[in-house]
């Protein structure tokens, strides 16, 4: 009996001792054989530190970890625990599926600031396939620079694919850290509905919270404690969430101050040349794209790593016993399937429909325009479209539904009977300058009080804001903006730059004229109907890039792109930018101009978005990690 004790336990050292060799073919994920994967010493060892010499570039063929494994360790949980992730790793195993990674937050996950990089999530989708060159990942970065959960609650659908089956979800930096009262606030309360609404999501994703941290903010003041983790962590706690925190890995580097990479008395964007591989971040709030954005990318693939490890190990010790009947993935599938709790803050459910037009969403749900122009006002590569009026007396309808239905059925009840009413709220351009006001009300369905849209405030910034109305529950609720002013003076401003003077009589015409010139917009701009290679997408980053002249650069990256475009394209893009000048210069003159980017609605009847939404980022899609804001998709598939 003795004996064999003794020679199950040579068996089982044997097979997870580092001296075997475990990686055989099985269905989990595995690391790979042929790639050499180490930390760099850099964090206890000083003596040995060259102070001098940067953190090198990430390498295809070397994978360095800038994080010790116990950095790693300590800020990266839930690889052990989490049902719904060991599920969706062990799916990874199969040959014919590929698992799906979504990942959704503000400008620190869309790539800002990361030029002499990338973003965390692009290092992901270049690296997956390094790492796992048998298995099949893609990955969607849906962030946009200067949200907030309030706004993701309503609007995750634009953002997150709804067969995605892994989503990291980052917004410790842009939500408010001390929230009151605790918990039962809009801010936290819209985090936990986002939580809910995405763990809801057809596959039964893994949600995943990405715990940034910005050592030199105003908000945070180098202060461990200082941050929306310590509550937001406590919501992924309830719901068993992975985390990773930054704030846990690299906060002791950070007070030594003297480690390359992990620089913070100086910021990259005083000299990108001569900082890159030094300091951490690029500005006071997000981590550049040599070190910071890669940290929090060593910090995903640690996870997901550590993950198929774990299901790897459990699946070959469950061979080694012969215990027949222990089916590990059988529980995991079982418990990734598995209801959500109630919810951690009291009857705070989520909605089970939202209503979020943003853009191009907004051209179907235009009931009636008179004197509002669909137009793009962007003088580079990245569109702004909106409705745009600039005559009084001109308006635009937009008919929505409004019918919303909700998981708390107490909720349900009150919007059928009228006693609540559901959030509206339109999103529309701010300024310093130029802008006018819009008279806000429901005209037609359903019911609110009317109420003025203010373009003009006092900030030196032109922004995407919310108007926030409550509105009856209709399946056809009419939501009228209309320009205010004195029209016969600007009558006479149009005449003066030689502007045709709006015809404020409904013209349905101008719907037709609108969709063909945004399909035929829209086309060109994803480059349909023509074939761009690897040279001209090399020359659009560069051009994104630099810091010139973005009309110029514009016409030029045309001109450069071999058969791409034609003459009467660029002409036409040079009498789009001539009149476009013009308009601004009326507008400064009439300052009556209304912009109209989208229409959100919700039954989540206590939010109330706060902070600046930057819509026009949602519009342009391909790999703007060096620039920020937007969204790309990569799909790595291996082969």
């Amino acid at each position: 009996m003795l004996l064999e004790k003794i020679g199950l336990f040579l068996l089982v050292f044997l097979y997870f001792s580092p001296f075997s060799i475990c990686y055989t073919d099985n269905s989990f994920i595995k690391p790979p054989k042929n790639k050499s994967i180490h930390h760099i010493d850099t964090y206890f060892d000083y003596v040995s530190v060259d102070k001098l010499k940067p953190i090198p570039a990430l390498s295809r063929n070397v994978f360095e970890y800038i994080l010790s494994r116990e950095e790693l360790e300590r800020s990266v949980r839930g690889w052990d625990y989490s049902a719904r992730l060991r599920s969706k790793i062990e799916l990874a195993g199969s040959k014919n599926r590929t698992v799906k990674i979504a990942t959704i937050g503000g400008s620190i996950t869309s790539g800002q600031g990361c030029g002499n990089g990338h973003s965390w999530p692009m290092y992901l989708s270049l690296h997956l396939k390094d790492f796992f060159p048998n298995n099949q990942f893609s990955v969607h970065n849906g962030a946009v620079g200067g949200i907030t959960t309030t706004y993701m609650n309503v609007c995750h659908r634009m953002h997150a694919p709804l067969d995605s089956d892994i989503i990291f979800v980052e917004f410790s930096v842009n939500d408010p850290v001390q929230a009151q009262p605790l918990f039962e606030n809009t801010d936290r309360m819209s985090f936990e509905r986002l939580v809910r609404k995405l763990l809801n999501y057809p596959n039964h994703p893994a949600v995943v919270l990405v715990h940034a941290f910005s050592f030199n903010s105003q908000q945070q003041s180098k202060n461990f404690y200082f941050s929306s983790e310590n509550e937001v962590s406590v919501i992924g706690d309830y719901y068993g969430l992975p985390q990773i925190s930054l704030r846990q890995a690299v906060y002791h580097r950070f007070l030594y101050n003297d480690v390359p990479g992990f620089w913070t008395n100086v910021t990259a964007n005083r000299n990108v040349d001569a900082l890159t591989g030094f300091t951490f971040y690029y500005d006071n709030v997000h981590p550049d794209g040599r070190v910071g954005s890669r940290v929090l990318f060593e910090q995903a693939i640690y996870l997901i790593r550590r993950t198929g490890e774990s299901l790897y190990h459990e699946s070959r010790f469950a061979k080694l016993t012969s215990t027949k009947d222990l089916s590990i993935m059988k529980d995991v599938h079982l418990a990734a399937m598995r209801k959500l709790p109630v919810p951690m803050v009291k009857n705070n459910y989520e909605s089970n429909s939202d209503l979020c037009l943003i853009g191009s969403n907004l051209l179907d749900h235009v009931g009636y325009v008179a004197g509002f122009e669909w137009i793009n006002e962007a003088e580079s590569i990245r569109p702004k479209w909106g409705y745009v009026g600039r005559m009084p007396g001109a308006a635009i309808e937009f008919e929505v539904d409004t019918y919303m239905t909700s998981a708390n059925k107490d909720t349900e009840r009150a919007l059928r009977n009228g006693i609540e009413m559901v959030l509206v709220q339109i999103a529309h351009l701010k300024s310093y300058e130029s802008m006018g006001t819009g008279m806000v009300t429901c005209h037609g369905g359903c019911r609110c009080k009317s109420s003025q849209l203010e373009g003009i405030w006092e900030d030196r910034t032109s922004q995407v804001s919310l108007h926030s109305i409550r509105v009856s529950s209709h399946r056809q609720c009419r939501i009228r903006i209309e320009v205010m002013g004195n029209s016969e003076e600007v009558k006479k401003q149009f005449q003066k730059f030689g502007e045709t003077v709006p015809n404020l009589e409904n013209v349905e015409e101008s719907l037709k004229t609108r969709d063909k010139e945004f399909e035929a917009a829209e086309k060109k701009q994803q480059g349909k109907g023509k074939e761009v290679g690897k040279e001209e997408e090399e020359k659009e980053k560069v051009l994104l890039h630099n810091k010139g002249n973005e009309n110029k650069m514009n016409l030029k990256r045309m001109k450069e792109v071999e058969g791409g475009e034609t003459a009467a394209d660029i002409k036409n893009e040079e009498k789009r930018l001539s009149r476009l000048k013009t308009l601004k210069m009326l507008d400064s003159v009439a300052r009556t101009k209304v912009k109209i980017t989208g229409i959100i609605v919700s039954d989540d009847l206590d939010t109330d978005f706060k902070g600046l939404i930057n819509f026009k980022a949602v519009e342009y899609t391909g790999d703007i990690s060096f620039r920020g804001g937007g969204t790309f998709e990569i799909n790595n598939h291996a082969h």
